[in-house]
């Protein structure tokens, strides 16, 4: 999946969150239910991702080095989003994610339903 310029593996990363569930956890996945701890552990490292992504130069760097960085073009690549548009990337991320999950489980035998 590619969004805003970025290659996200939904495959993967559902595969990997299934590999981490519990054995607990797996019987409400059964059913169709996905663990909200888990689920909200990986919106907040999606979060901080895109914290640190979609930044613009000045949120992460001096402005003195900002302005040698600028110099030498090092930000042409740089995505600057605002806080409105990182919280809806993440959320559009998740959904995706959320559906790569199910599917997953799917193919695992996990989901019943």
């Amino acid at each position: 999946m590619k969004t805003k310029k970025i290659t996200i593996n939904a495959p993967g990363l559902a595969a990997g969150f299934l590999d981490m569930m519990p054995d607990n956890y797996r019987g409400a996945l059964a059913f169709g239910m996905l663990p909200a701890p888990m689920m909200q552990r990986l919106e907040d490292g999606l979060k901080d991702k895109a914290a640190v992504i979609f930044s613009g130069p000045e949120d992460i760097f001096r402005p003195d080095e900002v302005e040698a960085l600028k110099a030498g073009g090092l930000f042409e690549t740089m995505l600057n989003l605002s806080a409105h548009e990182r919280d809806k990337w993440v959320k559009e991320t998740m959904h995706i994610l959320t559906l790569a999950i199910y599917e997953e489980a799917r193919k695992r035998g996990i989901l019943r339903v």
